[in-house]
């Protein structure tokens, strides 16, 4: 909800519930709640695939997280001797009108391939046995780096979304640095200002000077 160029509210199936701010920390849902708010954020959303394997016993334990650019996979430690396994730059982009119908499940091709790319890059994975798996979808900006901070032109609409699949291990440094600026007016324990929600439109896309590679 928005009057006079700030925002006063949400509006739930439960009601209206005032607030003078309001953080947009939607996922792959940012878009559509910042077009609420009458802002449009430079958003695409990505379907991706995982799959969970049990670990065998010759595998060490707990392994490291891997994120592998040449075989294009990632492979983190789960509970119970399990590894979560996804293929990145498999994804697919699906559009807001299908984000309440998108597939949750682990296809049997992404399955093989991303299977035969763990066990290329760790042969001795070749007896893993598959779990589970699943599939979500998550917001990428065009730089692949969030989008944090005041919304421009609506007073009290802040933005934290757009984390192009690295939101998780980014989200506690981040609600900090979000819960500055708004009680402080800036983010003390990191200069987020690279990552501000104007910066297409300013043609500078943050860089990183330190990929994995």
């Amino acid at each position: 909800q928005v009057n006079g160029g700030r925002v006063t509210g949400v509006q739930t199936p439960q009601g209206s519930i005032a607030a003078p701010v309001i953080v947009n920390a939607a996922g792959a849902w940012g878009g559509l709640v910042a077009a609420q708010a009458g802002i449009e954020l430079d958003l695409s959303i990505r379907h991706h695939q995982v799959a969970v394997v049990e670990s065998p016993p010759e595998m060490p334990w707990p392994h490291l997280t891997v994120i592998d650019r040449l075989h294009r996979i990632y492979l983190r430690p789960e509970t119970g001797r399990l590894t979560l396994v996804g293929a990145s730059h498999d994804n697919y982009y699906i559009t807001a009108e299908q984000l309440d119908t998108f597939s949750e499940i682990l296809t049997y091709e992404t399955r093989n391939r991303v299977l035969e790319r763990l066990c290329t890059r760790i042969p001795i994975m070749e007896t893993a046995a598959v779990h589970k798996g699943h599939a979500g979808v998550y917001p990428c900006t065009p730089d692949t780096h969030a989008l944090l901070g005041a919304a421009p032109g609506v007073e009290g609409f802040y933005c934290a979304t757009g984390f192009s699949g690295h939101g998780f291990k980014e989200g506690p440094i981040v609600g900090q640095a979000m819960a500055e600026l708004i009680l402080k007016g800036r983010a003390e324990v990191v200069d987020i200002t690279p990552l501000r929600l104007t910066r297409f439109e300013e043609s500078e896309p943050y860089r990183v000077p330190h990929q994995y590679e």
